[in-house]
């Protein structure tokens, strides 16, 4: 098993395990072929939000949909169920997995301690019952149910921050709430969680263990999207801001160069950059998902993503479920390659939490009235 030894880092004392590695990945693979298909979502777009509850009780989330009584409004029965089953599944995959494969499995789930952080001190600064707040927590990371229980407990907002003291990203808690003497703010608080996370993963995926790097170019994918979507989201917002401060360190794409190509304002500079990034033919891919047939050039894909930089617009929901997409089918076609490594195994985590969402989304666009060619739009399947 592993043996923590400091923040964020692991030294692995069991012994590799390749049948135990087979097992675990020929399970998770199946499991990712069980996982609900795209017609079933096209078929959920049209149904009430009753018809959903009884449908995703049939169909892998029947224990989790059947705790409440019957009075409890759907939508609630819902979102708690869709919670309750992903910490379940990522649970599972934690028990299957073995060695190695396990050291690296954690070191992934470790994000969803700052998922559930974030929702608790959220919840807490803006008064939420403490039912409400349990309700939507995924305890899937170190910080498990007794762990969340415990900060929902804490009282007051300074408390929970008090009873973080024995988590791994409690320093970055500590520097950006106490030492710097000001309110919390709480898009600065989560983005430096989210360096930290980074910085120690890749970190130890680098440090020689088995497989750790196959994990990083995943890794390195992520970022690299992460930081070029917020990117132009401060370009849109905080013109002539140095963006460095808020990117993520350790991906393809070296943070000088992403703040080099925020000073860019001529369209023709800016593609003739671009396209020397990795990310160029990913994004051209999931542009073009988006048109009907696919039938569109690498040059409009191009005008698009440069006209929302020079006219300094957000990049829109649907670009970014697409690029989610397009993530998701190269790391299944890098699983298709390794098919017994750590990428199996992420790839059905993704897979699932993703399942999550797309329910989570038909549901809530129903309740709000949303068309269902609109929140189709919003799924990533």
């Amino acid at each position: 098993m592993g043996l923590r030894s400091g923040r964020g880092n692991w030294v692995n004392t069991a012994a590799p395990n390749p049948s135990g590695t087979i097992y675990t990945c020929t399970r998770l693979r199946i499991r990712a072929h069980q996982l609900i298909p795209r017609g079933d979502y096209l078929r959920m777009i049209h149904m009430s939000v009753a018809q959903i509850a009884r449908f995703i009780g049939e169909h892998g989330y029947a224990r989790e949909i059947h705790i409440f009584p019957g009075l409890r409004p759907d939508i609630d029965r819902i979102e708690i169920a869709l919670a309750a089953n992903l910490a379940a599944a990522c649970g599972d995959v934690r028990e299957l997995t073995t060695g190695n494969l396990k050291t690296l499995t954690d070191w992934y789930l470790h994000r969803w301690d700052i998922v559930n952080v974030m929702i608790v001190l959220r919840g807490k600064r803006r008064g939420l019952p403490t039912d409400r707040i349990r309700e939507i927590l995924v305890p899937a990371g170190d910080l498990d149910s007794a762990a969340l229980e415990a900060l929902l407990g804490a009282g007051s907002f300074e408390n929970v921050i008090a009873e973080l003291g024995s988590w791994r990203l409690y320093p970055v808690v500590e520097r950006e709430c106490r030492i710097l003497e000001r309110p919390c703010l709480f898009s600065e608080l989560e983005n430096r969680l989210w360096q930290q996370y980074y910085t120690d993963l890749i970190r130890n995926c680098g440090s020689g263990i088995p497989g750790g790097e196959l994990f990083l170019d995943s890794l390195r994918l992520e970022i690299d999207l992460a930081n070029f979507r917020n990117l132009l989201r401060l370009r849109a917002g905080a013109a002539g801001k140095d963006p460095s401060g808020q990117m993520i360190e350790g991906g393809n794409i070296s943070v000088d160069e992403l703040s080099a190509l925020s000073r860019i304002a001529d369209r023709d500079v800016f593609v003739s950059t671009f396209r020397t990034f990795r990310l160029h033919p990913l994004l051209v891919e999931a542009y073009r998902s988006l048109a009907a047939g696919g039938n569109v050039s690498a040059q409009e894909a191009e005008d698009y993503i440069s006209d929302r930089w020079v006219e300094r617009k957000r990049p829109l929901h649907e670009m970014e479920m697409a690029v989610a997409r397009v993530r998701l089918n190269r790391m299944a076609g890098l699983s298709k390659r390794n098919p017994f490594s750590i990428l199996p195994v992420i790839l059905y985590l993704e897979r699932k939490k993703y399942e999550v969402f797309n329910i989570r989304a038909i549901v809530r666009g129903i309740e709000d009235g949303v068309e269902p060619e609109k929140i189709a739009q919003y799924l990533v399947i």
